[in-house]
């Protein structure tokens, strides 16, 4: 799973489901929300989501979720859970067994336990970090902070075809608790009589009943700020050899950078936990300029979640079959789903920046480019181009050409009578960026 952190901002039916870098689990039902498109058809499906729903809220903070399957990329095959995490001051997560994240406001500190029962530390993730959860790691999270926490988790569930995410990750404390819909959660301990788990930690049962029913809540809860502060005077960890697990992916030195934005990439060449343990994630950070595009393009072995997270443009989905899937304007908040060999493109409205978050279900993802260099068009054959689309040699230059000196982000285009033809230049793209998304 993965999950980010900073201002972040639902299907049909019932869900089961498992959060990660905050260690909580839980099973909800979300009301659908409709997208806001452009001259698009709702046969071709929902590709965008609106404001995530609550399916837990306490005073120590609420998890919220857009849709426990994304209707477009459950059609092919992948059960991806995409939500929303909030700890408001000394809010405490309750540890759980589940996956990956991105933190996105403010700042807290995520506990994370090996199957082996090694502690892999508590370590502070702060605004653009990536952390990674790998499946069946106990994990756990404490806001320390005054400022409210927010995290993007998404988490992939597609081998578990057949069966509910409530089956395939457990919360191993919090109460039994009503969460609507016929739903109730709690520990895994609450599975068990009361004398087998006394037998079995040897100690009374009446010690057994306080373990099971002190807590009051069952995903999120709220602690003392005494609490809060002893939270991160644990005893370091002796598990550095099992890898890292956060990458700062906003402070990171640019893969892109030029007058249309920069663009930022970890996969698993600059992380490797992003592959290692069964996850298998990369996530971007782009920043669009005033009228600036991200190339269009599709992707060849993942699916993508683009969160919007500062300014506003215009994102565009084409179906395969030649039609449009999406046309649709984006604000902060904003969530769209991007099926693999969906070509799409996004653009930077020409009053403000636009600012987003890319997870790709591939932890190396292949990004075939449409405008730009070493785009499609340009590395084929020039015979093929001119024939295939039966147009003259000027326009053949143009298509070719025009957009030779830059790669996955474009500045603003000028107007045909002021763009002047760029010189070609024999630039590779940036290391580990063969390909690359959006």
């Amino acid at each position: 799973m993965a999950l980010v952190s900073g201002s972040l901002r639902q299907s049909h039916r019932r869900a089961n489901w498992a959060v990660v870098c905050v260690g909580l689990v839980i099973l909800v039902s979300v009301a659908q929300v409709m997208a806001i498109t452009t001259g698009t058809s709702a046969s071709k499906g929902q590709f965008e989501y609106g404001r995530p729903y609550d399916v837990a809220k306490t005073d120590g903070g609420s998890l919220s979720l857009w849709s426990e399957s994304f209707e477009e990329l459950t059609k092919h095959g992948a059960h991806i859970v995409a939500g929303h995490l909030t700890l408001e001051a000394n809010g405490f997560a309750l540890p759980a067994l589940p996956f990956l994240d991105e933190v996105l406001t403010c700042s807290a500190h995520v506990g994370l336990m090996t199957p082996m029962g090694i502690s892999a530390a508590i370590q502070r993730i702060s605004e653009g970090d990536v952390v990674v959860i790998p499946r069946g790691w106990a994990s756990w999270a404490c806001n320390r902070q005054e400022r409210r926490f927010k995290a993007l988790f998404v988490a992939d569930l597609s081998e578990h075809a057949g069966i509910s995410a409530k089956e395939s990750s457990f919360a191993l404390a919090g109460s039994m608790k009503d969460l609507g819909e016929g739903w109730r959660q709690g520990s895994v301990l609450h599975g068990f009589t009361k004398d087998v788990l006394a037998a079995a930690w040897d100690v009374e049962e009446r010690d057994v009943e306080k373990l099971l029913n002190s807590q009051r809540e069952s995903v999120i809860t709220k602690v003392s700020r005494e609490a809060a502060e002893s939270y991160v005077s644990s005893e370091p960890s002796a598990a550095g050899f099992v890898g890292e697990f956060i990458y700062s992916l906003k402070n990171s030195q640019p893969d892109v950078f030029n007058e249309g934005g920069e663009f930022h990439l970890v996969n698993r060449n600059k992380l490797q936990t992003l592959h290692k343990y069964g996850t298998d994630f990369a996530v971007a950070f782009a920043k669009l300029n005033k009228g600036a595009i991200g190339a269009p393009g599709w992707c060849v072995n993942a699916h993508h979640i683009v969160y919007f997270t500062k300014g506003s443009g215009r994102f565009q989905i084409a179906h395969p079959d030649g039609s449009n899937a999406l046309d649709a304007h984006v604000r902060a908040g904003s969530v769209i789903v991007v099926p693999r060999f969906h070509a799409a493109v996004v653009l930077a409205s020409k009053e403000e920046e636009l600012e987003y978050v890319v997870v790709s279900t591939s932890s190396l993802p292949i990004w075939v480019n449409m405008a730009g260099q070493n785009s499609v068009f340009q590395n084929m054959p020039a015979t093929v181009v001119k024939e295939a689309f039966n147009i003259s040699e000027d326009l053949l230059e143009k298509l070719r050409h025009r957009r030779t000196s830059h790669s996955i982000i474009l500045p603003a285009p000028t107007t045909s009578e002021q763009k002047q033809r760029e010189p070609v230049e024999a630039k590779k793209p940036s290391q580990g960026l063969p390909y690359a998304f959006m």
